[in-house]
């Protein structure tokens, strides 16, 4: 699998689902390979800034899966 900019995502951690979307990447720079996470739950949604080889070990260890925009919705409303 390959993450992309724009998709939903879970990652499965030992006793939750976080659930999150890729808003942008970093290319060039000093920040470069650092993507962007929108992350969602019941309490709200924040920012959160992830390097690109935690998003590739996530997908390494069959942590994350992509999730469609309906499911992602039913979860956030809980």
């Amino acid at each position: 699998m390959k993450v992309k900019v724009g998709k939903l995502y879970e990652l499965e951690l030992k006793d939750e689902k976080v659930l999150f979307a890729i808003m942008y990447a970093f290319e060039k720079g000093r920040n470069k390979d650092v993507y962007s996470l929108m992350v969602y739950s019941h309490k709200g949604a924040f920012e959160f800034p992830v390097r690109k080889e935690t998003l590739n070990r996530w997908v390494k260890e069959n942590k994350l899966k992509e999730v469609e925009a309906e499911s992602a919705l039913r979860q956030i409303l809980g």
